[in-house]
């Protein structure tokens, strides 16, 4: 009898390992997929800013927001500039 009473306690242990391990897998695969979007965003970020880098002061530059591209004064532009090089910091 104790060994029955000995592996249910191992089966249960078993069932909280494997819970556990459960819980371990879906926290890396979280954190691999915010790895790999801040990944994708700061290599949009480092294009951004190479561009950016290549323009004249006075060149015109058009942002997109929603589904217009809207033209963007000087002043836009050195924020742009600016806020592109914060962001890779």
């Amino acid at each position: 009898m104790a060994s029955a009473t000995a592996i249910k306690e191992l089966e249960r242990d078993l069932e909280a390992q494997a819970k556990a391990l459960s819980k371990i897998q879906k926290d890396f695969s979280k954190n691999h997929q915010v790895r790999k979007q801040y990944t994708i965003q700061l290599g949009e970020n480092e294009l951004v800013h190479k561009e950016l880098d290549l323009l004249k002061e006075d060149a015109n530059v058009y942002k997109l927001i929603g589904l217009m591209v809207v033209k963007q004064d000087n002043t836009d532009n050195t924020e742009a500039r600016g806020h592109a090089r914060s962001t890779l910091l």
